[in-house]
């Protein structure tokens, strides 16, 4: 009975010597999954790696950051990922709805409020300055010529002020549209 020392082979060294650390990622990747319910197979691939590229990046953070005292949790690195990926998205889509609001209560103004909403105006955007410009001169024109504006509303049949300032709205708004390009 005598035994020879065999001598494996490098990567089922490697394996052994790293059989702990796969164990790791399969408890991590369980326990905090970014995975759903998908039907393709491309997507639940996508998934797989999204999950192991993060453990990955989290264990690389982890490890450079030691000495830290306050460690940061896989869910919370997986929350800061997702905020800072979504974040230039975020403030374009509040920047447009700002645009949005700026618009309903530009048609919904008096002319003498419109003068109160410039400062507004130039802190959103330059090109929305040529329409407060538009919207004043626009005014002071219906002003000026109120004879025709009411003249124009009766011969399309309508007798009320609101309906007026529904079509000044809509002009505004295709101006809007228009220098937004």
């Amino acid at each position: 009975m005598h035994r020879k020392a065999l001598v494996a082979p490098a990567l089922v060294a490697a394996y052994n010597r790293c059989m702990n650390a796969v164990d790791r990622v399969d408890q991590l990747r369980s326990t905090n999954p970014t995975r759903r319910r998908e039907k393709r197979l491309h997507m639940s691939v996508f998934t797989w790696l999204l999950d192991l590229s993060i453990i990955n990046a989290y264990a690389l953070h982890h490890h450079l950051n030691e000495t830290s005292s306050a460690s940061i949790t896989l869910r919370d690195f997986k929350r800061s990922i997702a905020d800072m990926l979504t974040r230039n998205e975020k403030r374009l889509q509040q920047q447009r709805m700002d645009e949005k609001t700026l618009v309903r209560e530009l048609v919904r103004a008096r002319p003498d409020e419109l003068t109160d909403m410039k400062q507004k105006l130039e802190t959103l955007n330059g090109k929305l300055g040529k329409l407060l410009k538009f919207q004043l001169e626009f005014h002071v024109l219906i002003e000026d010529s109120e004879e025709r504006s009411y003249a124009l509303a009766a011969a399309l049949d309508y007798k009320d002020e609101s309906v007026q300032d529904g079509f000044f709205g809509l002009l505004l708004e295709m101006v809007v549209n228009k220098l937004k390009g």
